[in-house]
């Protein structure tokens, strides 16, 4: 299986061997990477310190530390506190391209490919859709880096986004599109294949379809 990682420890040489496929497309080779990283640390801590209680021990790095203190978790300033979230992710991007920003059930995204994804949303609202600021995009989609995405996206754009269950009954998200209004619906496949009744006056947009669009933004 091209997604596992495989851990070996050699009694004879007091070894530890990694095993992963790095040829694997996509993000899971980085987090196996950081996975062995992550361990390694932790080994040579213990080795240099075998006396340092548990919580003493850090498997992270100088630089992943300085991401989550300053960059994740910053003090709050005047200056940080006036940026939006948008802003705050693409300073990262810059600073931390190849980090691993989403992970979800086997699937991850860096930050330049998160930041990428919500590019691809935010252009077609904007090009195609011509949402206005202020105007409500639904969103139908289940809990997901999908979900996240079209968030970010739908904010970028300058619309508002209102979130519809995909479990609601078909009647239900009818009438709760009926009610808000909103310019056009984002779903899956998946899910629009769970209402093959569903009969709204709006644009339905595909994630799936958006993600196959070259990038133009």
């Amino acid at each position: 299986n091209p997604n596992t990682l495989v851990i070996h420890v050699d009694t004879e040489s007091q070894k530890i061997h990694f095993y992963y496929d790095n040829s694997t497309e996509g993000t899971i080779p980085i987090i196996f990477g950081n996975i062995s990283h992550h361990f390694k640390a932790i080994i040579q801590q213990i080795s240099l310190s075998p006396q340092s209680k548990l919580h003493e021990y850090s498997f992270l790095s100088d630089m992943e530390k300085r991401l989550m203190t300053e960059k994740w978790n910053p003090p709050i300033t005047q200056e940080n506190s006036l940026r939006n979230i948008i802003e705050l992710i693409e300073e990262i991007v810059l600073e931390f391209p190849n980090e691993i920003a989403l992970v979800r059930e086997g699937e991850a995204l860096t930050f330049t490919e998160f930041n990428n994804e919500v590019n691809r949303v935010a252009y077609y609202l904007r090009e195609t859709v011509q949402v206005k600021p202020n105007q409500f995009v639904a969103l139908l989609l289940d809990r997901s880096l999908n979900m996240i995405v079209s968030i970010l996206g739908v904010i970028k754009a300058g619309a508002a986004y209102l979130p519809i269950s995909p479990q609601s009954a078909t009647t239900r998200i009818q009438n709760i599109i009926q009610d808000a209004k909103p310019v056009c619906l984002i779903s899956s496949n998946f899910n629009l294949t769970k209402h093959p009744g569903l009969n709204v006056s709006i644009q339905i947009v595909s994630i799936n379809k958006l993600q196959e669009q070259n990038d133009i933004f």
